[in-house]
């Protein structure tokens, strides 16, 4: 069922503009090196106003501790992430309109329009359990894969349409095969690249669950035809993610504060999978983690502690850099 605009522009919100990502590169999530700031969390890159870019240091300020081993890398030594190599824990946290002054962090959500199918299969019919009732897993077989303008603004709103059938049955799923549509609504300043095709062989999967205080989770994931994982977002706002869902990856946030703010805190998200080298990744930040022999990038917007008697939340997503990329 497509999210509504309100639905859409609450997941954008949900994201704080943040890293410096363009180009066909991806930008390091900190630096593994102490960084040395005279003028604070948002003094400029490098020399005598700010945070010094690849692990050098102005003189004076705060002094960052350095980055664990395991902090997702730079899909390119030419970018680094300028906010958070200008976080400190013992100084205030940007506010919204200094982060508004930065460059803008993707974002996106899985949407599925049953109704625009156009190819020979019938249509599937879902019941609306099914849509609603969040959890679902559809082996897909690729018609077409489609890459055009998105709904949203036209400078930075791209859709990426997969078009194709559910394969077998599946709960909710009156008949099969059939038709249906799935769409990635991404917004982002570079151009999205995909690399699927007709005749590829998918597996759709997604998790929905409304919690306390009209939060909800939801989770969208795109499996390859042996079950590793392509592609996921994730908003969580305080619920558990079946890992299953995500290709095995486990999502955790972090206890230690990166700067001082009211509110829930400001932490790193823990990329966990089953004998593979975990990822750490800033809040607001891209970068780059090695996965199962593949390089994913990955952003984690607007990851917060828990607060108050509240588990933390985020809002993160995950690509094969082979598959799609944004």
């Amino acid at each position: 069922m497509p999210l509504s605009k309100a639905t859409w522009r609450r997941l954008a919100q949900a994201a704080l503009v943040g890293a410096s990502v363009a180009g066909q590169a991806c930008g390091q999530v900190r630096s593994e090196n102490p960084v040395v700031s005279t003028s604070g969390p948002m003094g400029g890159s490098g020399g005598s106003g700010g945070a010094a870019v690849g692990g050098g240091a102005a003189t004076g300020g705060s002094q960052r501790a350095p980055a664990p081993a395991n902090t997702g890398t730079a899909c390119s030594a030419s970018l680094r992430s300028g906010t958070s190599l200008q976080i400190f824990p013992d100084q205030p946290c940007p506010n919204d309109a200094q982060m508004r002054l930065g460059p803008f962090m993707p974002q996106a959500t899985m949407n599925q329009y049953p109704d625009t199918y156009d190819g020979p299969l019938p249509r599937c019919v879902i019941t609306q359990q099914a849509l609603s009732g969040y959890e679902y897993r559809y082996r897909f077989v690729l018609e077409k894969v489609v890459l055009g303008p998105g709904p949203f603004d036209p400078k930075i709103s791209h859709g990426i349409v997969f078009q194709g059938s559910i394969a077998d049955p599946a709960p909710g799923v009156e008949k099969t095969p059939c038709g249906y549509v799935f769409a990635l609504n991404v917004q982002t300043e570079r151009t999205p690249l995909v690399t699927a095709k007709a005749g590829d062989e998918l597996t759709m999967a997604g998790q929905v669950v409304p919690l306390a205080n009209d939060q909800y989770l939801a989770a969208w994931a795109i499996h390859s035809k042996d079950g590793r994982l392509l592609y996921a977002a994730v908003q969580n706002d305080g619920g558990s993610v079946d890992s299953t869902v995500l290709g095995g990856l486990n999502l955790t946030t972090g206890t230690s504060a990166l700067c001082l703010r009211s509110g829930p805190p400001w932490v790193t998200l823990h990329i966990e999978a089953a004998g593979q080298p975990s990822c750490l990744f800033d809040t607001e930040v891209g970068g780059c983690c090695t996965l199962w022999g593949h390089e994913y990038l990955a952003y984690a917007l607007g990851v917060f502690g828990a607060y108050n008697g509240q588990p933390g939340g985020y809002f993160f997503q995950i690509m094969d850099r082979a598959f799609v990329e944004y």
